[in-house]
């Protein structure tokens, strides 16, 4: 019974096809993803992490263009503050603590698109931090 419902399958496909209609997949690989998934770590002395936050970005949803983490800590309070702006293709990430700038990188927002992976390990005055930003899913 099943190999009856493959073999009408086919033909049917077939005979649409031979009468000129057009079959498309409706799957989500239709459009490329285009997402930057981001995770802040705290590292230790020792190397060790612990996780302390995650988010995505939606390259295409307009209130994503920019924003802004910021995370707290015990006795220091804004001791990382992370900024994005997506402007024109482009996404530039800056890092500050609650004195200073401490780094700043732009990428084409193709990197990411194409599945690019980037790690940034941050010093603060008073704590390290690793953060990765990860494309093209939100993860």
């Amino acid at each position: 019974m099943k190999l009856i419902n493959i073999s009408l399958a086919i033909a049917l496909f077939s005979l649409l096809q031979a009468c000129g209609v057009a079959i498309h997949s409706s799957g989500s690989h239709d459009s490329p993803p285009d997402y930057i998934s981001y995770k802040i770590y705290e590292v230790y002395s020792n190397n060790r992490t612990e996780f302390i936050y995650s988010d995505c970005i939606n390259l295409d949803n307009f209130s994503d263009d920019e924003g802004t983490v910021h995370i707290d800590t015990p006795y220091v309070g804004e001791d990382l503050v992370m900024k994005w702006d997506h402007f024109g293709g482009d996404i530039t990430f800056t890092f500050e603590d609650n004195f200073t700038f401490l780094y700043a990188a732009s990428y084409d927002t193709y990197y990411f698109r194409d599945g690019g992976f980037q790690r940034f390990d941050i010093s603060t005055g008073f704590h390290d931090y690793r953060i990765t930003l990860d494309g093209p899913y939100c993860l």
